[in-house]
């Protein structure tokens, strides 16, 4: 919680890349049994209105994500298949992207 706490409050690029990681970190938390679903829950409900304050949509969320991926490692040659896959899951028509938008 005190990695969130900083991105509350701090000013950095790609917070995105940032949501991202502490939310991959507890799902694996949660799969290691060293999280319960209950802490889990409770890290997605202060990383989430976060995400929505920074970000009008999915897209641009992605976009930061990838941008945030880039600064981290600017060799990484999977970074074109990641924009391909950002773009295809938020515009398919059934997408839970669309069917949740991140700002109702």
């Amino acid at each position: 919680m005190t990695k969130i706490n900083t991105l509350k409050t701090k000013e950095s690029n790609y917070k995105a890349w940032n949501y991202v990681r502490i939310m991959d970190i507890a799902s694996m938390g949660y799969a290691t049994q060293f999280l319960t679903k209950e802490e889990v829950k409770e890290i997605a409900l202060e990383v989430l209105p976060l995400v929505q304050k920074n970000y009008e949509n999915w897209n641009l969320y992605y976009e930061d994500f990838i941008k945030g991926r880039i600064d981290w490692n600017s060799n990484d040659n999977d970074v074109y298949e990641l924009k391909k896959i950002a773009k295809e899951i938020t515009s398919y028509e059934t997408s839970i992207y669309k069917v949740l938008p991140l700002n109702l």
